[in-house]
């Protein structure tokens, strides 16, 4: 009642803002459907003051801001064409894809205001942009729109990347985060794998460039990475080479730092921690590993005795047979008796060992029926008591891993402490 009565006494001026609706039917290629458009948060464009309502020419500029529930963008602009509006109160919001081009855009604003007749979209330094020009484009910076003799400036998103070509547009999602992770991953891993070890700031804003990051978030990202030590950038320093020079190697910078005071480098610290670690784990798996070992040879062993009493067994017996033919050949019957007794009985042995290549696939060989015999015992002894060869051989792989790995660290650590961060591998 107080605010009312202030209005109408020329204390409070009137001020109103508000949303003009389309007069005339907006292409689909352009705008988005007006089923979208209704689905806007009322936080995000319940008034125009949300959007930048401000001239433009001056003071704040108008902004350019994503729309979250489909990734689409929205832009309040001033038009005189509407009798009831005036620039810097009655706000016209337009709705537009990021492929939207510059010329369709500028089409769009003179159908709306038919007093537009000079309608250009300018970049920040006031140079014309090229009409097939996409927002997503133009937007990875500041630029101007040109209304007949008003200058308007636009703030472009904090962030593009490349959230309209790589990712797909899920209503649920923050498409601009993923989309900013996702280019400084990648500047992460060019860097990482950059063959120099120091470049200029320069040429760090080009590579972020190269991955989507616009020129005026190229520093704050540079700043992040010096934050948490994925580069060095000493910003502050008061040497002017040291102020422009980004270091892509930290650790050996470090290493070179602790060294020349006379301190442990970071990266021997790291290898001598890993080394004692590997010590550790190989003392806590060493008595398992020598148990097993031992069992194994013992139970071998036993296998060995086992299959040599069958051996000296197999040749009594053929001693026995020579002994029993030769009885019965000169003694009890006649060689015309026992002639085709021993050709049926060397027929038979070509027979069995017929039969044993069939089943072993392997030739009747002294050698192979030793091996048969003995594994046949072994694995018998092994099951009885309950030996699993799988696990000592998994154990004596994981032991000899550790003693490579130790001996690896080893010959690291006497490597030049400004080259030992380069052999240090992440597990």
């Amino acid at each position: 009642m107080i605010a009312a009565r202030l209005m109408r006494r020329g204390v409070m001026p009137a001020v109103t803002a508000r949303v003009t609706s389309a007069t005339m039917p907006l292409p689909r290629s352009m705008l988005m459907p007006l089923a979208s458009f209704s689905s806007i948060s009322r936080s995000t464009v319940g008034t125009t003051n949300s959007f930048g309502a401000g001239s433009g020419s001056a003071g704040k500029p108008l902004e350019l801001k994503y729309l979250e529930a489909n990734g689409s963008l929205a832009l309040a602009l001033p038009l005189t064409g509407d009798p009831h509006s005036e620039i810097g109160l009655g706000m016209k919001l337009f709705s537009l894809h990021p492929t939207t081009s510059v010329a369709s855009f500028v089409s769009q604003v003179q159908l709306e205001d038919t007093t537009a007749k000079d309608v250009q979209i300018r970049t920040q330094k006031g140079v014309p942009v090229a009409p097939e020009t996409a927002f997503s484009s133009l937007m990875a910076d500041d630029f101007q729109i040109v209304l007949n003799d008003k200058v308007l400036r636009v703030a472009a998103p904090v962030f593009t990347g490349d959230a309209y070509t790589s990712l797909p547009q899920d209503g649920g999602l923050d498409m601009r985060a993923i989309a900013h992770k996702a280019a400084i991953i990648k500047l992460r891993e060019t860097i990482a794998n950059h063959p120099k070890w120091k470049i200029d700031v320069t040429e760090f804003k080009k590579l972020a460039a190269d991955h989507g990051i616009p020129p005026k978030q190229a520093s704050q990202v540079l700043h992040a990475f010096h934050q948490v030590g994925l580069v060095f950038h000493f910003s502050q320093a008061a040497d002017e080479e040291l102020k422009s020079a980004v270091f892509l190697k930290p650790r050996n910078i470090l290493d070179g730092y602790f060294d020349s005071l006379g301190l442990i480098p970071p990266s021997t610290q790291r290898y001598v921690e890993k080394r004692q670690q590997l010590e550790a784990d190989l003392a806590a798996i060493m008595p398992e590993h020598d148990a097993l070992l031992h069992l194994q040879a013992q139970l071998d062993e036993t296998a060995h005795k086992r299959t040599a009493v069958y051996c000296y067994l197999s040749s009594a017996g053929l001693v026995g047979t020579g002994g029993l033919y030769a009885w019965l050949t000169f003694v009890e019957y006649s060689w015309d008796i026992m002639e085709p007794i021993t050709y049926f009985t060397g027929f038979g042995v070509s027979v069995l060992s017929y039969f044993w290549w069939t089943l072993t696939t392997s030739e009747y060989e002294y050698g192979n029926v030793y091996d048969f015999i003995y594994q046949r015992r072994r694995n018998a002894l092994y099951t009885k008591s309950q030996f699993d060869p799988i696990k000592l051989d998994n154990l004596q792989a994981k032991v000899a891993g550790i003693h490579r790995d130790i001996a690896d660290i080893t010959t690291k650590l006497t490597k030049p402490t400004c080259l030992q961060a380069e052999f240090l591998k992440e597990k």
